[in-house]
């Protein structure tokens, strides 16, 4: 599952120099409205990245992944060293069905955030997409070093090794996923189990 929202670069939640929920709720309320307008009629004030990253949430959330990723990208234009608005971006490329585009970004956010568990694996999850099933499972493998309890990562990881032909390894899988989410488990067993 490709988890949307905003997240602040270390995954642990929000700065303390966030704005509050109640700010946030406002923020997402307006780029819902905005992102409801016709394309031409959008207009954010220059500059403000996290108001652009509002707005490309929630034209994902209307399935505009197209404007979505084009107001994520200028939120990255404001902020190009944040890890978070990479990551944003990557999620809007691949709800766009867009895994290289979705690849270049996750590999910025994890370039600029190593320990940033979401964006590796939405790296593999982009790299699976194209088929790149070694750089996929490079990724989720870093995915549930950094969080042993990402119960996702594990899976699509037993589903990347069985895309690469090594059954074995997938298997290997099961057993952390069993811990953390038996039905999981159970669908990943099933895949990749002896038949």
């Amino acid at each position: 599952m490709i988890r949307a929202g905003i997240h602040d670069a270390d995954g642990t939640g929000m700065t303390p120099s966030a704005p509050t929920r109640s700010t946030i709720r406002c923020g997402l309320c307006a780029a819902v409205v905005l992102a409801l307008l016709p394309v031409p009629a959008r207009a954010l004030p220059p500059g403000q990245a996290p108001a652009w990253v509002d707005l490309g949430i929630a034209d994902r959330n209307v399935v505009r992944y197209a404007e979505a990723a084009d107001a994520t990208r200028e939120a990255v234009r404001v902020t190009p060293q944040d890890a978070t608005t990479w990551y944003n971006l990557g999620i809007a490329y691949i709800t766009g069905a867009r895994y290289a585009e979705a690849v270049d970004a996750n590999r910025e956010a994890v370039r600029l955030h190593p320990n940033f568990a979401d964006a590796w694996h939405n790296l593999g999850f982009a790299y699976a997409a194209l088929a790149r099933y070694a750089d996929a499972i490079a990724a989720y493998r870093q995915a549930v070093r950094l969080n042993p309890n990402y119960a996702d990562a594990w899976h699509l990881l037993g589903l990347a090794y069985a895309g690469s032909g090594d059954r074995l390894s997938a298997l290997e899988c099961v057993p952390p996923l069993r811990r953390l989410d038996p039905a999981r488990a159970d669908a990943l067993f099933n895949v990749v189990g002896p038949r």
